[in-house]
């Protein structure tokens, strides 16, 4: 693990309150051979006022301000990523300046993983949530959705115990799972996966689909995408706290476009991929534990119990019922008679 790189990669748009956590959740995890890359705009707090601050006080740890305009997250990380070096075997860990990461371990655990499978075998890992990808593209069924096009649907998604409850049930702690999609952040890409698939695509600015549109580059290169429920702090409200309150004019707008760019760029392989026994079984992928890697009884527990208050906060529990007693197993029935 001596000569495995770790990137740091730190996308950032004015948050003096909480940026100096992140920063310091970062370089908790910090290892010899370890590098962050704040990306960030021209702020109008003391954002970067505070990284100059924990600069000084952290020499033992080389971090590389990146400075942008204001091009929101996609493009800030493709800006890390191009500034870390991707010449040596390692990993970029992409965080968003809304998430503190709490498993200090988490070099030793990405190291496990990729150790476990194989450094070249892995493509998206992402330790938030996965799903897989349907593509929705018979007449009756665009007809059924109120949909004049082809588009693509997610489906299977599970999330990480550390999450904000989407899930029925969630992934435990340190465990894993194989999905067509992983999303972050907190997420990894190898410095392999960077120099072979390449970076974000840049006509999904200025947001949204990216993860889905990596990861199935990634699948169509013959590499697998993981979730691994990794310990991290994140709460809703932090991703509303940017002095810029008026957010991304026209999100919708821009989120339907973005998913009509992904199924036609990756129409194809989705119609040849839905068809095989990869993703049958991807379908039916169940969790797992790597090998080395271990939680305690107690974190699991108190992880899950989190989940599922936060879930309770958005989700009536009659639907919650309905979701994980009655929906969940007709769907794993459906899936068995290839009718899903």
């Amino acid at each position: 693990m001596k000569n495995f790189r770790f990137n740091y990669i730190i996308t950032i748009h004015n948050k003096e309150e909480l940026i100096g956590k992140v920063l310091e959740g970062v370089l908790a995890c910090c290892k010899e051979n370890s590098y962050i890359y704040p990306v960030f705009d021209r702020p109008t707090d003391d954002t970067e006022k505070i990284i100059d601050e924990i600069i000084q006080k952290n020499p033992q740890v080389p971090i590389t301000k990146v400075l942008t305009p204001d091009v929101h997250e996609l493009r800030k990380i493709n800006a890390g990523l191009r500034a870390a070096s991707q010449n040596e075997p390692g990993c970029n860990i992409i965080v968003q300046d809304d998430v503190i990461i709490k498993d200090y371990d988490l070099e030793n655990l990405v190291f496990k993983i990729y150790n476990h499978f194989g450094y070249s075998n892995i493509g998206y890992l992402g330790f938030r949530h996965g799903v897989n990808i349907y593509l929705k593209d018979r007449p009756e069924i665009c007809e059924y959705f109120r949909s004049r096009k082809p588009v693509i649907e997610e489906r299977n998604i599970i999330e990480s115990a550390y999450g904000t409850g989407m899930s029925p049930i969630p992934l435990s702690p340190h465990e894993m799972i194989e999905r067509m999609v992983a999303i972050g952040s907190p997420q990894c890409l190898s410095c392999e996966v960077v120099n072979k698939i390449g970076i974000m695509d840049e006509q999904l600015a200025p947001v949204g689909w990216s993860c889905h549109d990596i990861s199935l580059r990634c699948l169509e290169a013959g590499l697998r995408n993981y979730v691994f429920a990794l310990k991290f702090q994140s709460e809703v409200e932090w991703g509303t706290m940017h002095n810029k309150t008026t957010g991304t004019p026209g999100l919708e707008a821009i989120y339907a476009r973005n998913v009509h760019y992904l199924y036609k760029k990756h129409e194809i392989f989705l119609g040849q991929f839905r068809e095989s026994k990869e993703y049958y079984r991807l379908k039916l992928s169940r969790p797992f534990l790597v090998p080395g890697i271990t939680i305690s009884p107690e974190e699991k527990q108190s992880a899950i119990k989190k989940y599922y208050t936060n879930r309770k906060r958005h989700l009536a529990f009659g639907v919650h019922f309905i979701s994980k007693y009655i929906k969940l197993p007709l769907k794993w029935i459906l899936i068995r008679l290839r009718l899903y």
